[in-house]
């Protein structure tokens, strides 16, 4: 009986991820996948605009997707993600915090949460000029699934198409599937800007 109620948890669980979550699917996740080696931090800081990213729950329906990052006092970074609701025109966000758990080793892989219960999840920035584009993946594995997140973000509304696509084909070379990028909005995006 305990087993039988386990396995309808279990498989409650999986369908609540399919149904909610980002790129979910068989497998785990690739292991040593490269980051930017010698991030650094303070160059990173500041506004970076949404250019492509896979779907996620929590950002589902928004266009002009912002993240703008600062240091606080507490030496953690302030991640504070705004958007537009289509629907509603409104202006929508979430305040984070970010920290590298191994700063002297790999400062490039980040944590990020978004409340004081959430554990933090990844946030790894496997490459970056600082000043166009950044490429940002995290992938969790959950028994005989993984949770897949990615991001290409640009200092500015739009990107040049070639470093777009040399962004998606570096990513394909390590691994990373890309068929899940959607190209995000950003027309219309006056509210963020006055925000």
């Amino acid at each position: 009986m305990a087993s039988t109620a386990l396995s309808y948890l279990l498989l409650f669980s999986c369908m609540f991820f399919v149904a909610n979550s980002q790129v979910f699917s068989w497998g785990k996740c690739k292991k040593n996948v490269p980051v930017k080696p010698d991030f650094d931090l303070d160059s990173y800081l500041g506004r970076w605009y949404e250019i492509q990213s896979f779907p996620a729950s929590f950002q589902k329906g928004s266009k002009c997707v912002t993240a703008t990052y600062s240091m606080k006092d507490n030496g953690k970074i302030k991640v504070d993600n705004k958007g537009i609701k289509e629907k509603t025109g409104e202006l929508d966000g979430a305040i984070g915090e970010a920290y590298s758990p191994n700063p002297e080793t790999y400062p490039a892989k980040l944590k990020v949460k978004f409340s004081w219960w959430q554990p933090g999840g990844d946030y790894w920035v496997l490459d970056t000029d600082y000043e166009s584009y950044s490429v940002v993946y995290s992938c969790s594995n959950f028994v005989f699934f993984k949770m897949e997140y990615a991001w290409i973000l640009s200092r500015h509304r739009s990107i040049n198409g070639d470093t777009r696509m040399m962004l998606l084909n570096n990513m394909e070379a390590v691994g990373i599937d890309t068929s899940p990028f959607n190209i995000s909005n950003q027309s219309g995006c006056e509210l963020i800007d006055e925000a």
